[in-house]
């Protein structure tokens, strides 16, 4: 029998955002562009090369929004990562999720990338492609994947697709990991956007960029772009959820019995423009100053 810990993430950042929502559950982007994004120093992948990054993003009905996923994943990740390849809408393949004795290629694909970043539609355990050529079009866990990723390259898998980490997606989703670090997604339907730098992608990877964990840098993103939806991380073992790239640290690759997972309500209050000029009719109130005896009481 597979553990289970469950904890709530309680961070908070006070964030404007301007953005256009598009629901993703049932997600296509015009394209963004891309700005340079320079990447620490002297910090490669645990096989020891660059840390590499894989790309799908496949939708069918909203080919502006992953296409804007897809641009928004590299915008801060180019200079620092390798792109080794992204695939759009009908270049993106099930089979470069499903296990070679079903017929698929993961490990030329999902695991042979340190990040694995999707976009698309999903439910529990499930995300779906828009071609039905290679396979047949939806990516099941456990059995498409079954104790498959991570056995080579891959660490972390980063989804933005409805509701792949609900609560009945967490032990399927888990039972895929084979020395996989991270799984990243959403417990709640996502929102795509046709802009690049609206997108879930783009704030996960400036926050990576910026040095946080990927666990927290998933869970900020999606309070910058996700309000009000609710983000999840799988972990093999509780030491990943420290996993990061920007320093090159990161858990030992083990496969086990367990899992851990961590649970983040997206989004705060946003911190607001105070027009000045009208500050002299805002409501004022006034008190009587502390005195010197009321000090010396409470002393």
């Amino acid at each position: 029998m597979r553990k289970f810990f469950r904890s709530n993430g309680s961070g908070r950042w006070l964030l404007a955002v301007c953005a256009v929502v598009l629901a993703l559950c049932s997600v296509q982007v015009a394209s963004a562009q891309q700005e340079p994004a320079a990447g620490p120093a002297a910090v490669t992948a645990d096989d020891g090369g660059a840390w590499e990054l894989g790309v799908h993003g496949s939708a069918g009905d909203l080919t502006a929004a992953t296409a804007a996923e897809r641009a928004g994943m590299w915008n801060k990740l180019n200079g620092w990562f390798v792109l080794n390849y992204s695939y759009a809408e009908a270049s993106a393949w099930e089979r470069d999720f499903k296990r070679a004795s079903l017929g698929g290629t993961e490990q030329n694909y999902i695991d042979s990338v340190d990040l694995q970043f999707y976009v698309g539609h999903g439910a529990p355990a499930r995300f779906t492609f828009a071609t039905t050529n290679r396979d047949d079009s939806t990516l099941q866990a456990p059995g498409d994947c079954n104790t498959t990723w991570g056995d080579g390259d891959n660490e972390w898998l980063a989804l933005t697709s409805c509701q792949v980490l609900a609560d009945a997606g967490i032990g399927p989703m888990a039972q895929c990991m084979n020395r996989q670090h991270l799984i990243l997604g959403f417990v709640t339907n996502a929102s795509a956007y046709n802009t690049a730098s609206n997108t879930q992608a783009y704030h996960f990877g400036r926050y990576l960029r910026n040095g946080y964990t990927v666990t927290q840098a998933w869970f900020a993103a999606c309070d910058v772009a996700q309000r009000n939806r609710i983000a999840r991380v799988i972990a093999e073992e509780i030491a990943c959820f420290n996993d990061n790239p920007y320093d090159g640290s990161v858990c030992a690759d083990e496969v086990d019995n367990d899992y851990f997972w961590l649970t983040h309500n997206c989004g705060t209050e946003s911190a607001s423009y105070v027009p000045l000029e009208q500050v002299t009719e805002m409501p004022v109130f006034q008190f009587a100053p502390y005195s010197l005896d009321e000090a010396n009481q409470d002393f």
